[in-house]
């Protein structure tokens, strides 16, 4: 995948989940925005695959990975 055609997913991403994106709501669970870093992150693992094509299905994968992620750090940084 180019690098022009990562950069439109990444700012696609954002344009959902970003900040002032579409599903950045108190009630949502990106009521923290996805950073620009995790919109990159994310789009990096997911264009390796052969079937990736940066569409709705491939956001909601990226949005999944990415709360994914962050609930593992989460655990990570709990207090034990």
């Amino acid at each position: 995948m180019s690098t022009r055609r990562q950069d439109q997913f990444v700012d696609y991403l954002l344009e959902f989940y970003g900040p002032g994106g579409i599903y950045t709501g108190s009630r949502d669970p990106f009521h923290r925005p996805m950073t620009r870093e995790e919109a990159r992150s994310v789009t990096t693992v997911l264009s390796a695959h052969e079937d990736f094509e940066g569409d709705t299905f491939d956001r909601e994968q990226a949005r999944d990975l990415v709360l994914s992620w962050r609930s593992k750090i989460a655990a990570y940084e709990r207090p034990r």
